[in-house]
Parts: C-alpha cells; sequence; structure tokens
C-alpha cells in the first residue's frame, strides 16, 4: 500500500426486523453462549469499530440496507400514535448512522405508520440519519385505477418527502456519495401494503417486476451522481441475485460498492460491469456485501482509493463477551414495560399476561438470571 493513499472503512448492518434482545439459541437468555445481537450491544461494538478505523487514519461510514423494521414485539411501539417511542429509529440516531435505506418489512404497517415513526423521531433528534430510496415515488392512481384519495396522496406525499435519493457525505477529504433503492423483489414484496407509494423498478398496476426499468432508472442516477464524487455507494435492499444482476448490468466505473439486504446472507463479491468504451477503466469492478440479518452479523469492509478492498470483508458478532449499552434499550425494563403497557391497553388483555409475556420480552439485562 502507497503510504499516500486514502482508505475508508463501511460498517454495514441490514435487516434488523425490531430484534432488539438479539437472536438464537434454545432459549430466550441473553448470557447464552449461542445468542447474537441486541441492539446494546451493537451500540458498543459500532462505537468501538468506529473509533478504531478513525484512529488508523480511515474515513468510516455506517450504513443500514433496510428491513429494520418487524420481527418482534418490539414492532408494536413506533407505529403507535399512543407511545413516544421509534425504537428502530432512535437506534440510527443515538449511533449516528449516515444513511438507512427502506425495506419491504419496513412499510409493513402502513405508509401512515412509517411516517409517524419518522415524525417521532424527529421530535426527538435535530438530524437524525439520511433516509434515502431514491426509486420511490407517489402513485397516481390506486388498485383500482382510481385517483388517490386526498389523505392517502398526503401521507404519501408526506413519507416522501422525508425520503431523499441520495447523500453526498465528505469525510477526511474523500466525497462519497450513497444512493438508497429498493429492488424489485422486496418492491413486490411490500405491494400488499403500500397504497400511496410505489417503486421504480416494479409496475403495481401488472404486478410484475420491471428489472430492465430498473437497471436504467440506478444507471441514470449513478451517471448523474458520478462527477461529484470519489467513492459512489448504492445502498439497495435487494440481495442476491438482483444485486450481482444489476451489478453486471450498469456500465463499468459507476458504482464502486454495493451494500445489499433482504435476503439474509454474508457475503463479498467482485463484480464486472457491462464494458463500455466511454469508460475511463475497463478494469473496474463493483464490490457487493451483505451483513446476515436480525444484528447478528456487523459488516467491516476497508477499501484503499482507487476503490478496492484493503483487508477483504470481517463479521463482528455481537455477543454474550461485549459490554452493554443499555441507553438504547432506555434502562433496565423501559422498552419492555412499554410493549407490556401497549398490550394491556390496546389488546384489553389483564395482567396475568405480563407472566406469559415474560417469556417471550427477556429482560434486557446481560446478567445471569436468578
Amino acid at each position: 500500500m502507497n503510504s499516500s493513499q486514502k482508505q475508508f472503512t463501511i460498517i454495514t448492518t441490514n435487516d434488523m426486523h425490531s430484534s432488539f434482545t438479539g437472536s438464537g439459541g434454545m432459549d430466550y437468555e441473553l448470557n447464552s453462549s449461542n445468542r447474537l445481537g441486541h441492539y446494546s450491544r451493537l451500540c458498543t461494538s459500532i462505537n468501538l469499530l468506529r473509533n478504531h478505523y478513525q484512529e488508523l487514519g480511515h474515513a468510516v461510514l455506517v450504513v443500514d440496507a433496510g428491513d429494520w423494521y418487524s420481527g418482534s414485539l418490539f414492532q408494536l411501539l413506533a407505529p403507535s400514535e399512543h407511545t413516544k417511542w421509534a425504537p428502530e429509529l432512535e437506534y440510527f440516531d443515538s449511533l449516528n448512522y449516515d444513511a438507512v435505506t427502506l425495506g419491504n418489512h419496513d412499510l409493513e404497517a402502513g405508509e401512515e405508520s412509517l411516517l409517524r415513526m419518522f415524525e417521532k423521531v424527529e421530535k426527538l433528534s435535530t438530524s437524525g440519519p439520511n433516509f434515502l430510496s431514491s426509486n420511490m415515488r407517489v402513485r397516481k392512481l390506486n388498485a383500482e385505477g382510481m385517483p388517490l384519495d386526498e389523505k392517502t396522496c398526503q401521507i404519501a406525499q408526506n413519507l416522501r418527502h422525508r425520503v431523499r435519493d441520495h447523500v453526498i457525505i465528505v469525510r477526511n477529504g474523500i466525497r462519497f456519495g450513497i444512493i438508497g433503492a429498493m429492488g424489485t423483489d422486496a418492491a413486490f414484496s411490500c405491494s400488499g401494503t403500500r397504497r400511496g407509494v410505489t417503486f421504480i423498478g416494479y409496475d403495481d398496476e401488472t404486478q410484475s417486476k420491471q428489472f430492465n426499468t430498473y437497471v436504467k432508472f440506478i444507471t441514470e442516477v449513478a451517471r448523474k451522481l458520478r462527477p461529484d464524487v470519489d467513492v459512489l455507494i448504492l445502498l439497495a435492499h435487494q440481495g442476491t441475485p438482483e444485486d450481482v444482476d444489476l451489478a453486471k448490468a450498469i456500465p463499468r466505473n459507476l458504482i464502486d460498492v454495493m451494500i445489499s439486504g433482504h435476503t439474509h446472507e454474508s457475503y463479498l463479491k467482485k463484480v464486472s460491469g457491462c464494458f463500455e468504451f466511454s469508460a475511463l477503466t475497463s478494469n473496474h469492478h463493483t464490490f457487493i456485501t451483505q451483513s446476515g440479518s436480525h444484528g447478528k452479523r456487523i459488516g467491516v469492509t476497508s477499501f484503499l482509493i482507487p476503490v478496492v478492498p484493503s483487508d477483504g470483508l470481517k463479521f463482528i458478532a455481537p455477543d454474550k463477551d461485549v459490554d452493554k449499552d443499555m441507553r438504547i434499550t432506555h434502562g433496565k425494563d423501559g422498552l419492555k414495560k412499554e410493549i407490556l403497557s401497549f398490550l394491556l391497553r390496546e389488546l384489553g388483555l389483564n395482567k396475568s399476561f405480563i407472566n406469559i409475556t415474560n417469556t417471550i420480552l427477556p429482560d434486557p439485562e446481560f446478567s445471569k438470571k436468578n
């Protein structure tokens, strides 16, 4: 490595699915050696990783590739108008994520609920992460071919207003461009919970994936942004084989790195795009990475500029040996008590249900239970 070469590291998560207490193992004991994740462990791990690579002189980005919502009882809090909590988005805010894209499950509670989540975190934060989805659009017609009603249209417009196409971040003198997108399969997967928004690459009217349209769109967005950045990243909820097919279909020298989600896999791949005589180099590759699911793995990839991996892809597993940062779970029982209150109030359950729920929602502390 030339000592003058700049280096950067991307720390990645995807498909977290509201897994605040982690996952894995045969039971819900958080001190189990088989149990990975837990958002307070992720907080500790990501902060340590960020500090470590910054001390090495790297520019560091922290991003998430979508499906951060839906998968545990914690998902009850953020969409509810009766609670102030939006724990999934508070997590991103507390860790200063640079960019987050949307996955199909993030629309599972409906567009109005997703909008409420954004509104909640806006009240709690002056900045918050950049939410990106370049191919999101407001629909003109509903599923019956009729114009959208005024309320649905307003919700969709407010939602689109809060989701940006891309962001440019300058760090250590390196200009990073990050484009957000939802892949065609993910757009299909959430078609049943979307009323006011659609995604370029999926035709809601014919209920068909339009991959070539998606390729053309991403290519156009990347072409416009490429002259203004040193490193171009596509943060897309798409997974295999769609990410590889996309990387092969777009012209070389456009996208340097793709951060994927959706298929819950772990990999680093190198793909050559299609050749164009106008391309600056013929040996340019796109590097694609995905980091598992449910917070069980944190992806860490370091690169040199020109963009080549300098140290491969590492996966960090937040396990029982990682110290806790309980602020994200609002102390020992903060979020757990909110869920219990929600169930008792919204579902009309009596207090005897708490004994059952305690087996579903383990205590967030890491000490052994007596």
